[in-house]
């Protein structure tokens, strides 16, 4: 059934951007049934054409946003999590009103959800506390949750960057 949906969720996008018939807004809800389906490749590739759509025509702030977090989300849930921390950096600059320690916190969260990516949690936790001392409460507790899922690696690495 899921795979299904995300089959389903790749053919609606592929058929809107394709056809180019549809608004931009049309777009948008494509890609988002795509990141919902869990079709997070779907998302990653389509968001650049998304986005030059957007950007083409002069598109709201909200909608360039909303492509951005989508790829970003979409990033973060394959494991990327290299990709991932450069992208939050990026966005940084470019929506600084839209990126906050909530942001940082999600983001990490998605990451320590991927095994393979548990380390590169770490690395946005850094980093997003660095970015936003005044909520570093937040990134204590979530180092706590990390410490006790993250293995022996994601421990030293908590420890030598003074979490724990």
């Amino acid at each position: 059934m899921a795979l299904r949906r995300a089959l389903l969720a790749t053919c609606l996008v592929s058929l809107t951007l394709a056809c180019g018939g549809g608004t931009l807004d049309d777009d948008l809800a494509a890609l988002e049934a795509s990141y919902h389906a869990g079709d997070y490749a779907a998302v990653e590739a389509e968001a650049p054409k998304v986005l030059e759509r957007a950007e083409a025509e002069s598109a709201p702030e909200s909608k360039v946003w909303k492509a951005e977090k989508l790829r970003l989300q979409s990033l973060a849930r394959q494991g990327s999590g290299k990709a991932t921390l450069a992208e939050l950096e990026r966005l940084s600059g470019a929506h600084a009103s839209k990126v906050d320690a909530a942001l940082y916190v999600g983001i990490c969260n998605m990451l320590a959800a991927t095994p393979e990516a548990a380390l590169d949690a770490v690395d946005v936790l850094d980093a997003g506390g660095k970015r936003f001392p005044a909520d570093a409460e937040k990134f204590k507790n979530l180092a706590k949750v990390l410490a006790e899922s993250g293995g022996d690696a994601v421990n030293e690495k908590l420890s030598q960057l003074g979490y724990l």
